[in-house]
């Protein structure tokens, strides 16, 4: 498994973002698998196919638990998408384990792209959701 994280401070546009990837996973797919909406807020989880490979969308990144076991909920997926709120000692784990490449798995790290500009709050998002989707071969 391949993980992909897009890492940011809390209310950046994480979870926007992972529902621009979601809309953008799934244009022209009849039937797209829904995503699992859980404790009232935005964030969610899917396992989508992309390119004839599994792809797991996982935005529940303010909480550390649901990072930590998200490789392991969906290890038998191609790719992991997941969002990571920076912050605190304990949630640089997660970062480090990405940045470590092995033979086996590439990881990424993509950074949120922060926008002070209301107006461009969008573009900022649509550029990561691009360089999320670029990222799954």
């Amino acid at each position: 498994m391949k993980i992909i994280l897009l890492s940011g401070n809390k209310s950046t546009g994480k979870t926007s973002t992972f529902h621009m990837l979601y809309d953008e996973l799934t244009k022209g797919v009849k039937n797209p698998p829904k995503k699992i909406m859980e404790g009232g807020s935005r964030d969610f989880q899917c396992v989508l196919p992309y390119k004839g490979k599994k792809v797991a969308l996982h935005s529940h990144g303010d909480l550390l638990y649901r990072v930590y076991y998200a490789p392991i909920i969906y290890s038998e997926v191609h790719y992991l998408i997941l969002a990571h709120s920076k912050g605190g000692i304990y949630k640089n784990w997660i970062i480090n384990l990405v940045k470590k490449k092995t033979k086996h798995a590439k990881h990424k790290l993509i950074t949120k792209t922060v926008s002070n500009n209301k107006a461009n709050y969008s573009t900022a998002n649509m550029k990561d959701c691009l360089a999320i989707k670029a990222a799954i071969k």
